[in-house]
């Protein structure tokens, strides 16, 4: 019983190391193979938090539809469908992936350029870096 508490623990120690080390290596190489600016990395971050958020939305809504559905099928037909279905971590994936693609969205379209104080946005519309 210790030797799996210790094995789940070290797992989790190594997979924190690899994402600190990963992070370092890209905040290092980013200015300097790609040109990305230090002081976009925060609107990079809350860009991120966008993208989590939406994705924890579309997961939650996918999951709330999909009870809906099982309850209306169990009902209706007399077929049996298992709820443990949507515990499959694909809903997860498939839900990060519609997240990604709204938020995406949302960031191609007008919109954000019409909201007043969205991220990479100046007011009277400007965009950081044109008011030289």
């Amino acid at each position: 019983m210790k030797q799996e508490g210790r094995t789940a623990a070290q797992s989790v120690e190594l997979i924190g190391l690899v994402v600190v080390l990963t992070s370092v290596l890209a905040y290092k190489l980013g200015p300097r193979w790609f040109g990305f600016t230090r002081l976009s990395l925060g609107e990079a971050g809350l860009k991120a938090f966008e993208t989590i958020g939406a994705g924890a939305a579309f997961f939650g809504a996918n999951f709330v539809a999909g009870m809906i559905i099982i309850a209306a099928v169990n009902a209706l037909t007399g077929w049996f469908v298992s709820h443990y279905i949507l515990s499959d971590v694909s809903l997860l994936g498939i839900s990060v992936v519609q997240g990604i693609v709204f938020t995406w969205w949302y960031s191609a379209s007008e919109r954000p350029r019409r909201c007043r104080g969205g991220l990479g946005s100046l007011p009277g519309g400007r965009s950081p870096g044109t008011d030289r």
